[in-house]
C-alpha cells in the first residue's frame, strides 16, 4: 500500500509543476456560485467528463463531485438519486472543520494560545498514566495529532476505536498511556477531536454546532448545516459527524483558499490558516503530512481534507482549483482503489493561466453526462416471477432483528422485527418495514433500475431492485446524504419462511450496528 501511494504522490507532484496565480473575477459565492465553461477557465471540458465518468461507474457508490477553477463552478454533477439540496456526511473532513472553529475562537481571545496545556481545561480530572510528558501536551498537540498518546487509527485500530464505539469521555480519553513525547510523532487519533470539542464549549460557552453557525457558516452563506450529536453526551461527533451540501463544502474550502478571507471580512486570521495547511508532521503515509486536522501533499501547497467512504476535497493553490467528490465507496480498499487514483487523476486536470478555446463538443459531452448521472433513463422491468404470487402481501416475522442504515448516525442502526412485500405488477412495487421500536414505514423500490424515494426514520431514503433468480430478490437501500449503501438479498424458501442477508457496500465498519461487522443474516417466518 505504501508504494502504492508513493507513486500517486509522485504523479501529483508532477501534475501540480505549473504555478498559476489568477485572482479572477468572480464574485464571492455568499448565495450562488457563478458558473463557467472549463474552457473558459482554462480546463478541459472532455478530461472532467472522463473524470467524473470512471468515477460514477456503480462500483463506486458515487454521490456528487464539484470542480472549481478561479471562483467559477465549472462542472458540478450529481448522481441520482442524490440531489444538491442534500446535506452528506462529512466523515473526517468534520476534523478541519473544527480546526478552523478553534482557529476563530483563538482570533476571538477565547484561546490564549495554541501552546496551552490540556489538562489546564480539565482541572477536575486526574488522568490514569500522568507523567510529565502528559502533563505538557498543548492545543497545537491536538489539532496536529501528536500529543505523545498511545493511540493510532492506522497503526492500531483498536487503540482507536476501542476509546469511541461505546461513548467517550474526557477522563478516559486523557488516561491513554503515553508512548512519546508531545510534538514527537504524528498518531492519528479520534479522541484529539473530542478534547478539542470539549475546549471549545467551554471557553466558548456555546455549543460547537451553534458556534459555527454563527461564526463559520452563516458569514459565507453555508446553510442547512447538520451536525450529528453523540450518544453519550449532548455534543457534536468532533470527529465525523458533519454534514453539508456539496456546494457548500466548495464555500467552506474557497474560504481556505483565500487564507480565511471572505468577500473582504476575514473570517479566520490569514496566518492560522496557512499554519493549519502546512504540513507539520509526515505520516504513516509517503508523500503526506498533516497539518491542523487535514492532511498536506509533502512539496507543495496542496491539501486534501479526505473523510472515509470517498469524501475528498482537494484544495491546489498555486493553480486556484477545488475539486470535491462525495460517496459512499467501500473503505478498506479506498485507498488502494479510490482515493489514490481520484486524488491522482483529479491533481492531473489540463489547467492553464488562459481561456482555452470553445469546445462545443466536450462542453456538450460534459452536459449530457451530468444529465444522465442526475435523471438516468429507466431499463426495461423484467416479467415477475411466480414466486409474487405466493409472497404477495404476506407479513413475515423476523426470528432475529434485520438492521438497517439509521439516517441521523453514524455507525448506527436500526433494527427491524418485520417486514411485508405488495407487488402490483407495475414498475415498483412496496417493501413495508416494522422496526421494533418506532413507527412501520412503507418503502418504494423500483424494479426498473431507478431509485425511489420514500421516507423511513425520519429522513430521505430510496430503494432499487432486481429478481435474479426464481426465488431471489436483491434490494439496494440507500439513506440520502449518507456514504452506506445496504444491498438486502433475500432468498423465499418454499416452506414459506425466508432467509436473507444485508450487505453494506461502503465497509469497514458499516453502518449495520456497532460491532456486527459488513454483514448481518436475518430469517422470517409468515405471521
Amino acid at each position: 500500500m505504501k508504494r502504492l501511494l508513493t507513486v500517486f504522490v509522485i504523479l501529483m507532484l508532477a501534475s501540480s509543476a505549473v504555478p498559476i496565480m489568477a485572482d479572477g473575477d468572480a464574485p464571492f459565492p455568499t448565495k450562488e456560485w457563478a458558473v463557467s465553461t472549463p474552457e473558459e477557465q482554462g480546463m478541459d471540458s472532455v478530461e472532467i467528463a472522463n473524470l467524473i465518468q470512471y468515477f460514477s461507474e456503480p462500483a463506486f457508490n458515487f454521490d456528487s463531485l464539484m470542480v472549481v477553477r478561479h471562483g467559477y463552478v465549472v462542472a458540478e454533477a450529481y448522481s441520482a438519486p442524490v440531489q444538491k439540496d442534500i446535506p452528506h456526511h462529512l466523515a473526517s473532513i468534520s476534523k478541519t472543520i473544527e480546526a478552523m472553529l478553534v482557529g476563530i475562537a483563538l482570533d476571538q481571545g477565547y484561546i490564549k494560545s495554541l501552546d496551552e496545556k490540556v489538562l489546564s481545561f480539565f482541572p477536575d480530572i486526574t488522568p490514569a498514566n500522568m507523567d510529565e510528558r502528559k502533563a505538557n501536551i498543548t492545543i497545537r498537540n491536538l489539532l496536529d495529532m501528536t500529543t505523545g498518546m498511545n493511540c493510532d487509527a492506522f497503526t492500531d485500530p483498536l487503540s482507536d476505536s476501542a476509546l469511541i464505539a461505546d461513548g467517550v469521555d474526557a477522563k478516559e480519553c486523557l488516561g491513554i498511556p503515553m508512548n512519546a513525547a508531545p510534538s514527537e510523532k504524528f498518531q492519528y487519533c479520534q479522541c484529539n477531536c473530542y478534547l478539542l470539542t470539549r475546549i471549545l464549549t467551554q471557553v466558548t460557552g456555546m455549543d460547537m454546532m451553534a458556534f459555527a453557525q454563527k461564526y463559520l457558516f452563516d458569514p459565507i452563506g453555508i446553510s442547512g448545516a447538520v451536525w450529528k450529536r453523540l450518544d453519550s453526551e449532548d455534543l457534536p461527533v468532533p470527529w465525523a459527524g458533519l454534514q453539508l451540501k456539496t456546494a457548500d463544502i466548495a464555500r467552506f474550502a474557497y474560504l481556505l483558499l483565500h487564507q480565511g478571507q471572505w468577500d473582504g471580512k476575514q473570517i479566520i486570521s490569514s496566518q492560522f490558516v496557512k499554519d493549519a495547511m502546512t504540513g507539520h508532521h509526515e505520516t504513516s503515509f509517503p508523500g503526506l503530512g498533516w497539518g491542523y486536522e487535514m492532511w498536506t501533499l509533502t512539496g507543495t501547497d496542496i491539501v486534501i481534507p479526505i473523510g472515509a467512504w470517498g469524501q475528498y476535497i482537494i484544495i491546489n493553490p498555486s493553480q486556484d482549483l477545488i475539486v470535491i467528490h462525495t460517496g459512499g465507496f467501500h473503505d478498506t480498499v479506498r485507498l488502494m482503489t479510490h482515493a489514490g487514483p481520484f486524488i491522482t487523476q483529479a491533481l492531473a486536470l489540463k489547467v492553464v493561466d488562459q481561456a482555452l478555446p470553445a469546445n462545443p463538443e466536450g462542453t456538450g459531452q460534459l452536459k449530457t453526462l451530468i444529465e444522465t448521472l442526475a435523471k438516468p433513463q429507466p431499463q426495461p422491468v423484467k416479467t415477475l416471477p411466480e414466486t409474487v404470487k405466493t409472497i404477495n402481501d404476506l407479513n413475515y416475522a423476523l426470528l432475529e432483528p434485520m438492521w438497517l442504515s439509521k439516517a441521523d448516525a453514524v455507525l448506527a442502526s436500526v433494527k427491524i422485527g418485520a417486514l411485508s412485500f405488495s407487488f402490483d405488477g407495475g414498475d415498483q412495487f412496496v417493501m413495508a418495514l416494522t422496526p421494533a421500536e418506532g413507527q412501520p414505514a412503507e418503502i418504494a423500490i423500483g424494479l426498473d433500475g431507478i431509485y425511489r424515494v420514500s421516507s423511513f426514520e425520519g429522513a430521505q431514503v430510496a430503494a432499487k431492485g432486481e429478481w435474479i433468480g426464481e426465488h431471489d430478490l436483491r434490494i439496494y437501500f440507500k439513506v440520502l446524504g449518507h456514504w452506506g449503501i445496504d444491498r438486502i438479498d433475500v432468498t423465499f424458501l418454499p416452506g414459506g419462511g425466508l432467509y436473507g442477508v444485508v450487505l453494506n457496500l461502503a465497509g469497514t465498519w458499516g453502518v449495520l450496528g456497532r460491532g456486527s461487522g459488513n454483514f448481518s443474516g436475518f430469517a422470517a417466518e409468515p405471521q
